[in-house]
């Protein structure tokens, strides 16, 4: 076997669903448990111990870190286009046409 009961096996995949929801920002949308109903669990109180077992956290405490680690890889993405970036690419044009080339015309 696999070392957990059926149940603990099908509830790994139910957390698994619920934090790839999260992490796709379906909790913006819909409840924690809405979610977690979508998720396969039944009951809120199921819910919360499986996946305080399985996670390490409490739903909320994960939807916050999720959250935070998210905004803050936005910000560091933000941060690289904050400067413009004024190099016209003048060193790689060719040379302009010298006065002897302009004259006859």
């Amino acid at each position: 076997g696999f070392g957990v009961n059926f149940n603990d096996f099908i509830n790994s995949y139910r957390v698994a669903a619920f934090q790839k929801s999260i992490a796709a920002g379906e909790h913006k949308h819909q409840t924690i448990f809405g979610l977690s109903i979508d998720c396969g669990f039944n009951s809120k109180t199921t819910f919360n111990r499986v996946f305080k077992k399985h996670a390490g956290l409490s739903p909320k405490e994960y939807i916050r870190r999720v959250d935070a680690a998210q905004k803050k890889e936005n910000e560091d993405t933000e941060d690289e286009y904050d400067v413009p970036d004024y190099d016209l690419g003048r060193l790689n044009q060719p040379n302009p046409p010298s006065s002897s080339q302009t004259s006859g015309i």
